[in-house]
């Protein structure tokens, strides 16, 4: 239903990214959910966090837990719940993206991949909030894939988009 993202990026060039997944489960039962978060491009991911309704996942493999599996081009998080049928449930990610700023003929970028482009389900709607250090102005926005209403407000970017489609 809900894929929302906020980007912190430090002044060190990494960024806190906290995700927060309204998945809506059609039929069943589920005892997972997964993530694939991409590492191309990046100096590594960190500090790995999984919450549903502020209680904290811990590392493991049974229901209230969550692992993560470090792969060539991606980090796969994978979350374990009590069999799920027919209901909406509300996850939070956080993790850590190191040197997610890059420079670009002398400009400052922020490249990162908000929403999975590879997924087999629609998104209903999303919001990226992208929070730049003070004193770092938002020269050039730009979405890929998918089009977005864009508000710009001093360090902060905001982009909101509806009917995500499938790999969009």
């Amino acid at each position: 239903d809900r894929f929302d993202v906020d980007i912190v990026v430090a002044p060190d060039g990494s960024a806190d990214v906290t995700e927060t997944i309204t998945l809506r489960f059609q039929g069943g039962p589920f005892t997972y959910a997964f993530r694939g978060v991409p590492t191309r491009f990046t100096g590594g991911l960190s500090n790995f966090e999984v919450s549903e309704n502020g209680v904290a996942y811990t590392p493991g493999n049974s229901p209230g837990h969550f692992s993560t599996d470090v792969a060539q081009t991606s980090t796969e998080v994978r979350w374990f719940f009590d069999p799920t049928t027919d209901a909406s449930r509300t996850f939070t990610l956080r993790y850590r993206v190191k040197d997610v700023v890059r420079l670009d003929e002398g400009q400052a970028n922020v490249r990162w991949g908000a929403v999975p482009p590879n997924h087999d389900y629609p998104i209903a709607a999303s919001r990226v909030t992208v929070r730049l250090p003070a004193n770092a102005p938002i020269g050039h926005t730009e979405t890929w894939e998918h089009d977005a209403d864009v508000k710009v407000e001093g360090s902060v970017a905001t982009f909101d988009a509806t009917k995500i489609g499938n790999n969009q």
